[in-house]
């Protein structure tokens, strides 16, 4: 499940931080960005499960949304673009995924985290080798292809937009 959202200049969402509980309902006016929310969680399900035939996630989600300027915020020139998700799995692990993409989709910085009580445990790591998976051991599970991005995201059970 996912408990937490925070957004950096994605379409109207300057800044955005919040909650998620089991049941959520967004209420709003007219172009208030109720549905700019929702394409979030599409934006991201596309980064992680891109088409088969698209050559990267995030390259083939702001793709589909015209590109990289027609999804970020148009009240600055900053072309940072910021997203991030807090997840529990239904084995009550917590996650943290975040994923900063500059200049189209060019992935600055990518990081998804297993907090286990007090620690934090990366487990995408990025090297000049490129993007690794690695179990909290730090063994590298080997380079990141859709097929182990899909195995490690369906422990927290996420499934496609409706």
């Amino acid at each position: 499940m996912i408990t937490r959202v925070r957004a950096r200049n994605f379409r109207s969402l300057k800044e955005a931080d919040f909650p998620l509980g089991r049941l959520n309902v967004l209420v709003g006016p007219n172009m208030g960005g109720k549905s700019n929310v929702l394409d979030l969680f599409r934006f991201v399900y596309e980064c992680w499960f891109p088409s088969p035939s698209a050559v990267s996630g995030p390259g083939s989600a702001l793709a589909r949304r015209q590109g990289m300027d027609e999804v970020l915020w148009k009240g600055s020139s900053d072309k940072l673009l910021s997203l991030g998700l807090e997840l529990r799995g239904t084995s009550g692990r917590e996650f943290e995924y975040a994923l900063e993409l500059i200049g189209g989709a060019n992935i600055q910085k990518e990081t998804l985290a297993l907090r286990d009580g007090g620690e934090s445990h990366q487990l995408i790591v990025r090297d000049e080798a490129g993007r690794w998976l690695q179990n909290v051991g730090s063994l590298k599970l080997g380079v990141s292809t859709q097929a182990e991005r899909s195995a490690t995201f369906s422990t927290a059970r996420i499934s496609p937009p409706g």
